[in-house]
């Protein structure tokens, strides 16, 4: 009987991890981060335990490459957008997709990771490359004249990403409304007090002569 080959043996060895990333995700989103335990994940995979450990150390290790792979997510997004869009439009249209991806699956509750996990290294990194790429697109914006240069461009990413990251789940959660109703309602109000004017025409100086006499 012959041996696998190693590739097969490799195959074998993506698959099931593939398999134990989108098993630890859907638990995450039901369970939270707190009470998900490595054991749920292995009887979600149907494997043992000491399966799971051989690809994952430990269940921060586990949490951490689903996040991370997450976060990854948002560069094809970047990187799917139409050419012809103006900089502004993509912007538009990335808030736009982030907050229907979060509506049509139910996002993991990253603001109930535990702080340290959040700063792993890899998360980190992360954070600043999608944080990188949309003050590239904001400038191209300013640039462009589209988005007003009165207002520094990391100040307005930072609450971009806040408001459409995970805030937006608390936004919706205190209204009672589904989050793209939220963005419905923001997105006006938020890209106009971004959009660059045109300076107004000066007023008419005013004459400081009495008025005539009749």
């Amino acid at each position: 009987m012959s041996e696998p080959s190693p590739q097969r043996g490799e195959v074998r060895h993506t698959l099931r991890e593939r398999q134990i990333l989108d098993a630890a995700y859907e638990l995450l989103r039901s369970k939270g981060f707190v009470v998900m335990s490595m054991d749920d994940v292995a009887h979600a995979c149907g494997v043992s335990k000491a399966t799971l450990y051989k690809h994952f150390d430990s269940k921060d290790e586990l949490v951490v490459a689903v996040i991370d792979e997450h976060m990854a997510r948002s560069e094809s997004v970047f990187l799917s957008l139409p050419s012809e869009l103006s900089p502004l439009g993509k912007i538009e249209s990335l808030l736009l997709i982030g907050v229907e991806r979060r509506t049509r699956h139910a996002p993991i509750p990253i603001l109930q990771m535990p702080a340290q996990l959040m700063e792993h290294p890899r998360l980190q990194a992360q954070r600043r490359a999608m944080f990188a790429r949309m003050a590239s697109l904001v400038s191209e914006a300013v640039a462009a004249g589209e988005v007003r240069d009165d207002v520094p461009v990391d100040l307005i990413v930072g609450h971009l990403m806040m408001t459409f990251g995970p805030g937006i789940d608390q936004l919706a959660a205190a209204g009672g409304v589904p989050p793209e109703v939220v963005a419905a309602r923001l997105m006006p109000v938020i890209l106009d007090g971004l959009i660059a004017r045109s300076p107004a025409a000066p007023a008419a100086p005013r004459s400081h002569e009495p008025p005539a006499s009749p």
